[in-house]
């Protein structure tokens, strides 16, 4: 293992203790007082105030989406603000090739998922990270840390 090598995979090890992952459920369901699960959401983050948060930016993508089909550039502004306390993790390399990992593990086992929360993972996964999520999915991923609230 070359330094380089080692150095990404202590940081990983640091990260994995202490980083969350925000899927695109976990988000939404903070964003929005009408969601069923809102509060719970909530809770979850501001009970962890000292903890990093980050999410993909594939999820920011989805979120912001959403909100551009439903309240325009005005609405897409109003949720930029809202992403303040949020690290964006943009797909890299490494992590492309770990999406492709999983997919073919998934295909293997024949459990496919759809490809947006195939690239989630693979993100969350390379990073070392844990993912927030009720996307009940991502349990068919190996390797990869998930946590509801």
């Amino acid at each position: 293992m070359n330094a380089k090598s080692s150095a990404r995979n202590s940081t990983k090890m640091q990260r994995s203790e202490s980083v969350n992952y925000l899927d695109s459920s976990a988000l939404i369901d903070f964003l929005d007082p009408d969601a069923d699960h809102h509060d719970a959401a909530r809770s979850f983050v501001e009970s962890r105030s000292g903890q990093s948060w980050f999410a993909p930016t594939l999820v920011l993508y989805e979120i912001y989406r959403h909100r551009a089909r439903q309240a325009g550039p005005e609405g897409v502004a109003e949720l930029a603000a809202d992403f303040e306390w949020i690290d964006p993790v943009p797909l890299t390399h490494d992590r492309a090739r770990e999406a492709a990992l999983i997919d073919a593990e998934l295909m293997a086992a024949g459990t496919p998922i759809n490809q947006m929360d195939v690239l989630i993972a693979g993100v969350t996964r390379e990073a070392g990270g844990t993912l927030v999520t009720r996307d009940g999915d991502f349990e068919a991923i190996n390797g990869l840390d998930t946590i509801e609230f």
